[in-house]
């Protein structure tokens, strides 16, 4: 017999059950089996071990056959739906009858011996009171350790079990510590553990390690309330009580986009700047130079020419870190000022050049912004042409712009008004032959030759340009060879030793 207890597949499942029953947190009220029997010295005394397949399971130790410290075991196998009772690993006796309490009025007489090799033996097994589990919930865990945080996530490394340890664990998130407590149930409660707000579940297990809860915003703080449970008579049962933690995610970092500014002109109208936070919180702005733009809000108002960096900030806030500041060049151009008005000039005679002297002017400046102090000064025109005429077109040729606001503005003289004025002949100019100097031939063709009673030092042959064709200096006489000149009207400017000037209208034919 001795052999055969020894050597059954059940006995391998009973040593488990003696082996785990001392690391089992749930409790029992410590109700007894007696067997007892024509085989067994004594009444032996089973204890309530574990519950197996929704029943409770008792072991003991007796005399049986006239073996000692024989171990006894007591179970209900779900998958055979029969009760059980093994000695040493080994199962003997087998009842059908499917009920909580193995117990005298039940039991006596209904058990059937399975295995006859060790002999036969009528037991009697008799129970006192219920043999289901009293599931007594744990203590609350001790503490929470968290781990790495984001800003959008905690991490919770591992839970402080209670001295009498526990089964497992449900954790609830609130953003507020306002929690209700888990109630006794066949099954845990569905835990997610991405945030969607309120209180949630985020995590229903035995283990309460290496669990990270997301979705959560940057910089806020969560309250964790951590419920302890104990699994017996297939019913989770749960301490009220529980651990509260608090952690705090971190605050998120962020960015600002804000666009290249284009360029102004003074005297532009007002206009918004339009940068955006990734976090969508409000940006400021800043101008480094007020004397160009100005800023209030996110309205920027012109105020000179020039440059200003326009600086765009976001200070952040308790979910995100300050922004990077983000810095625009805003570039103000001088208002271009053209002239309107009207102005006269003088006639004059024929002197070589177009230069020409206003006399009226009633000259304004076109687009001058509000009343800003700028005026329009000296003017200067002349005229089309150097020949003499009628009714010459005399255009403005400068001008200056002067007061206190004149840098924020540049001259054009493009579109001024214009005039004419007549270029006449001057009075000096004689007919050859009616001064002391005599030219001759006049009309002329191929030479001139100049004979003077004065002195003549230097002469000048000029066209009706003002082009100085021949230059020479001669002493009392001379000649010029008008070879290459062409057909038209010609001066002969004549100077003599005290540099007195005579003009003579010359043809060449």
């Amino acid at each position: 017999m001795q052999n055969k207890l020894f050597t059954t597949k059940i006995k391998s499942i009973v040593i488990l059950f003696l082996l785990f029953f001392g690391t089992m947190s749930t409790s029992f009220a410590q109700n007894t089996i007696e067997v007892s029997g024509s085989c067994i010295t004594d009444t032996v005394v089973l204890s309530e071990v574990i519950v197996n397949d929704g029943k409770m399971a008792y072991t003991g130790t007796g005399t049986i056959f006239g073996i000692e410290n024989t171990p006894f075991a007591l179970w209900w196998d779900a998958a055979e739906a029969k009760w059980l009772l093994a000695l040493d690993g080994q199962a003997y006796w087998y009842n059908s009858d499917d009920t909580d309490l193995p117990n005298s009025t039940l039991l006596i007489g209904n058990w059937t011996q399975d295995d006859l090799s060790i002999g036969t033996c009528d037991l009697i097994i008799e129970g006192s009171g219920t043999n289901m589990p009293v599931c007594v919930a744990p203590e609350p865990a001790t503490q929470v350790s968290f781990g790495m945080l984001s800003d959008s996530s905690i991490q919770i490394n591992s839970l402080t079990a209670p001295a009498g340890g526990a089964d497992g664990y449900v954790i609830k998130v609130n953003t507020s510590n306002s929690f209700t407590s888990s109630e006794d149930a066949a099954s845990l409660p569905v835990s997610d553990s991405v945030y969607g707000g309120g209180e949630q579940v985020v995590y229903a297990g035995t283990s309460g390690s290496d669990i990270s809860i997301t979705g959560l915003n940057s910089g806020s703080n969560y309250f964790f309330k951590v419920f302890a449970y104990n699994y017996c008579s297939d019913l989770y049962t749960f301490e009220t009580t529980g651990l509260l933690a608090e952690q705090t995610t971190l605050k998120a970092d962020q960015t600002i986009s804000f666009d290249e500014l284009e360029a102004k002109t003074y005297g532009d109208a007002d206009f918004d700047l339009t940068a955006t936070a990734s976090s969508d919180l409000a940006v400021t702005y800043v101008s480094s130079n007020t004397e160009v733009a100005s800023v209030l809000g996110n309205i920027v108002t012109i105020v000179g020419q020039g440059t200003t960096d326009i600086t765009a900030s976001q200070s952040g806030n308790t979910g995100f870190n300050p922004a990077p500041d983000v810095i625009r060049v805003l570039s103000v151009k001088k208002k271009v000022l053209s002239i309107t008005g009207s102005f006269g000039v003088a006639d004059k005679e024929f002197d070589g050049n177009t230069v020409a002297t206003i006399t009226e002017n009633n000259l304004t400046l076109l687009s001058v912004i509000n009343n800003d102090a700028v005026e329009l000064t000296n003017p200067e025109a002349k005229f089309a042409q150097t020949e003499v005429g009628e009714n010459i077109v005399v255009s403005l040729t400068g001008a200056s712009l002067t007061g206190a606001d004149m840098s924020n503005y540049i001259l054009t003289l493009e579109n001024s008004p214009t005039t004419t004025a007549s270029i006449t002949f001057a009075v000096n100019v004689k007919d050859a032959g009616s001064t002391a100097i005599n030219v001759y031939p006049n009309p002329f063709s191929e030479a001139i030759t100049i004979v003077g009673s004065t002195s003549v030092s230097k002469i000048k042959l000029i066209d009706l340009t003002g082009k100085i064709l021949i230059q020479k200096s001669i002493n009392g006489y001379g000649s010029i060879n008008t070879s290459q000149l062409k057909s038209g009207v010609y001066f002969l400017s004549i100077e003599d030793a005290e540099h007195r000037e005579q003009v003579i209208r010359l043809i060449k034919e």
